[in-house]
């Protein structure tokens, strides 16, 4: 708490040896206030009511049930999602979710090698956010990968067999847990160092932008 001293000097009383009332008054000079370094001068009683009185006349946003606010929206069409397109995203996060359980199973019995780093409790993230993309759209993941290639369309055999290391996996077997890559997909693949897909990010926006705005286009299928 910043508090404000009106005067600008101050006493101090030291005590000598001796008595009690062998005390010794030294006059304490304050420096003045600044404006820099955290001066407290505008702390002052006026300027405490004025902030006082913000706070009481702010009035904070009713709250309103989720069942109130859809059937404010249900004439704007854009703002909801319909029971199918809500089906959909319902099943990609189940998908998502029985996959990775599966994949701890296989792991937790020897079936699986190397790192296996699962998504579960996440699946809502790669549903919302990549379900909104279109199929041109390019996608790099990190080490958790498995889901975001579902997400994207890679199918669950293909992902699977990568995790045993099949040549019927979307990397041929060669890419394991953290590298989900698929071309078709515009699944640009999981990267096993934190930042590393920064770049391969960066140039994918690069190219979507150059097809877009000089080669005209259409990135939008």
């Amino acid at each position: 708490m910043a508090t404000a001293f009106a005067p600008t000097k101050l006493t101090a009383t030291l005590p000598l040896h001796g008595s009690q009332e062998n005390r010794l008054v030294l006059p304490i000079r304050l420096a003045p206030h600044s404006s820099f370094l955290g001066s407290t001068r505008s702390l002052t009683a006026h300027s405490s009511r004025r902030l006082n009185h913000a706070h009481a006349t702010r009035r904070s946003p009713p709250v309103v049930g989720v069942q109130e606010v859809v059937k404010e929206k249900k004439s704007i069409n854009s703002l909801l999602i319909t029971k199918e397109e809500g089906l959909v995203l319902y099943e990609d996060m189940i998908l998502g979710r029985s996959f990775e359980d599966m994949c701890a199973q296989m792991y937790y019995r020897g079936k699986m090698f190397g790192f296996v780093h699962l998504y579960n409790g996440q699946e809502a993230v790669s549903t919302g956010f990549i379900k909104l993309l279109t199929k041109s759209d390019s996608v790099v993941s990190t080490y958790r990968d498995h889901v975001h290639a579902l997400s994207k369309g890679v199918s669950a055999r293909a992902v699977m067999s990568e995790l045993f290391g099949k040549v019927t996996g979307c990397c041929r077997g060669q890419g394991g847990s953290m590298h989900m890559f698929s071309k078709e997909h515009n699944m640009l693949g999981g990267f096993a160092f934190i930042g590393e897909g920064i770049p391969v990010a960066t140039g994918a926006a690069f190219s979507s932008k150059y097809r877009r705005d000089v080669l005209k286009q259409d990135c939008n299928m």
